[in-house]
Order: C-alpha cells, then structure tokens, then sequence
C-alpha cells in the first residue's frame, strides 16, 4: 500500500515539474503580426517622438559609447515590376576603433571588392570600381558612397559617430517580437506611393534595416504598383572586442593592387 501511494504521489509531481517546464519554456507569442520582409507596407501602432523610445536610448549607449565595433552582413536588392520580380544579394564588412580607424569593405554578388571607404592617419579615402579618391572627412565619403553602397555607408558609421538613426520621427511597429526584436519605422507618402524605411532592434543592436519604395502607375483605368526594396542585414556584431587588433588591421589594410588614383 506504502509503495503505491509513493509511486501515485512521484507520478504527480512528475506531472506538476512537467507542466512547470512547459509553462517556463514556451516561447511568447508576438506582440503583433507583421509583414515578412518587404512585401508590403508597415502600419504603425504607436506614435513617438524619438526622445519617448528606449530603444532607441539603448541603441545610443552602445554605439555612442564604444571603443570599437565590427560587424559582417548581407545586402539584398528586390524589384517587382508588376510583372517580374528581380534580386540580388551582395555582402560587406565594418570595422571601426574610435578616434583610430574606420573600415567598410562592399562585395558584390561574386565575392569580388566593389567598394568601400578607409580612414586612419587622419586620411580618408574611397575605393569604387578601382578608383581611389582622396576625402575631407569619413561624412563626405560617406556620401559619396551612397550610390553604390544603398544607404548602407550612412547608416552604422553616422550612428557610431553620434547621430540618431533617422532625422525624422520614428514610429513604434512592434515590440517584444521572438527574440526581442522592436520594429521602428519612419514614413513619408502612403501606401500607394510612397517611401520607408524600417529599423530592426535587439536590446540597442541594429539587427536589420529595410527601405522600401511603392509607386503607382495607372494605364488603362488599371494600378499597377511597383516596389524597390533594399534589405540590409547585420551578423556577427561585435563591440569593444580587442580594439588594437581591429586598430592594426586597418593599418596594415591595402587596397587592390589594379587601384588606381
């Protein structure tokens, strides 16, 4: 009888620490159901200012603050044409020591360098398709990447040096998505013809940027809607990890041996 009740009671308290675990493990659900990546325009549900955002206070601890940053990513370009839809994806690399070195190396889809912006010494300098061009400041060459580099080189380098991630207001997509990604967006126009561009958090890391572009074209009494998406996704972000390494490998950086000044 004593063996029964013990076994009935073991069985019960199995059940209870099984539940327990279940209860603890279960991963929430999200706060909100959002579009996958560039299929369609992101519907605020909170309006903000920027200074009403943690996220965006914890965004500025981190890349205000550090020593050094790094970082390796993708870039994936999508065009639909009401007809067709095109893609291509290429890579880079940022390396960054404050008040030492600045590095961002852009791929293209081959693997081969296609362009990118050095700064030690107190020298600046681009590398687009082989050429080399001599730069004031990292903001200039900055800009003059832009073309090339699809807003990638004013995004990360401008926040490491201070600036906010949009010089308009972002509105509140989500928050508390899996893995404790907050949606930030910034607008202008409307669904039909207009432009955004969406920020991806994780605890103050930017984690995925996203620019999307909607036009309409009416022909015949019918809409066609055009989209241009630019998806930029950051791996591998590492912050104040062995700065002077990072500092002598931009030093000791060269360019391709076909660049030509």
């Amino acid at each position: 009888m004593r063996t029964r009740v013990l076994s009935l009671a073991l069985r019960v308290l199995a059940l209870a620490l099984l539940a327990m675990a279940s209860a603890c493990c279960r991963t929430p659900p999200p706060a909100a159901q959002i579009q996958p990546f560039g299929e369609s325009w992101y519907t605020p549900q909170e309006r903000n200012s920027d200074s009403t955002l943690p996220e965006l206070s914890s965004l500025a601890t981190r890349y205000h603050s550090c020593i050094s940053y790094r970082d390796r990513g993708t870039i994936v370009v999508r065009h639909w044409d009401g007809k067709v839809r095109t893609s291509s994806v290429s890579t880079f690399e940022t390396t960054f020591v404050r008040t030492a070195a600045f590095k961002l190396l852009l791929f293209d889809e081959t693997g081969n360098l296609h362009a990118g912006v050095l700064q030690r010494g107190g020298k600046t300098q681009t590398w687009v398709r082989g050429k080399i061009s001599e730069e004031p400041d990292l903001a200039t060459a900055d800009g003059a990447l832009r073309g090339v580099s699809f807003g990638l080189s004013t995004i990360v380098p401008s926040v490491l040096g201070g600036s906010d991630l949009s010089k308009k207001p972002l509105d509140l997509v989500s928050r508390g998505l899996p893995e404790c990604i907050s949606c930030l967006v910034t607008s202008s126009g409307t669904q039909a013809d207009g432009r955004q561009r969406v920020f991806w958090l994780d605890h103050g890391v930017l984690r995925r940027t996203e620019s999307i572009q909607l036009f309409g074209q009416q022909t015949n009494h019918t809409t066609t809607t055009f989209q241009s998406d630019v998806i930029i996704a950051y791996h591998n972000v590492e912050f104040d990890s062995d700065p002077e390494r990072l500092a002598t490998d931009v030093r000791n950086f060269e360019w391709p041996a076909d660049a030509r000044q």
